[in-house]
């Protein structure tokens, strides 16, 4: 388990801040199992309590390009089927929809436009086609247990 405080920036180190995670609320992540960027664990590897990094991940190591072919473009009522009854969906430009598929695979789209009962979805991932410079400290590190981390890859699973 490591403990880590930091901020994470489009492009370069004065970019517009993406996330901040501070030293008074770190973030406690599993290593070893997926629950960062593969660029960013291996990075980490090493570095003790104390120590600072920094680093630049370029679209093809972080969430890949932005792709045009994710933009898709749907009836409003396709989406309004999915939707359980008695609730009531927010289909504005801007918002994240929960799109499950024929498999019953859950994807989240941002909605991108809607307009004459056509709602254009994108499902790239937010941060796709961007580079993000990534500057930190580590304030902790420890074994974790065999029960939490059984119990951290049970919730990843939901």
């Amino acid at each position: 388990m490591v403990k880590l405080a930091y901020t994470l920036r489009y492009d370069n180190a004065q970019g517009d801040v993406v996330e901040r995670i501070t030293e008074e609320e770190p973030e406690e992540v599993l290593m070893g199992h997926d629950f960062m960027l593969e660029i960013i664990e291996k990075n980490l590897q090493g570095l003790q309590a104390g120590d600072s990094f920094e680093m630049m991940i370029e679209p093809e190591q972080a969430y890949g390009d932005y792709d045009d072919e994710k933009l898709v473009t749907v009836p409003q009522s396709e989406l309004l089927a999915q939707v359980p009854e008695g609730e009531e969906p927010s289909l504005k430009e801007g918002d994240i929809v929960p799109i499950v598929d024929m498999e019953e695979k859950e994807y989240k789209a941002l909605v991108l436009k809607n307009e004459n009962g056509k709602i254009t979805l994108d499902f790239n991932h937010p941060l796709a086609g961007e580079t993000l410079h990534f500057k930190g400290k580590v304030l902790a590190v420890r074994k974790a247990a065999p029960e939490e981390i059984e119990a951290l890859l049970n919730e990843d699973m939901e």
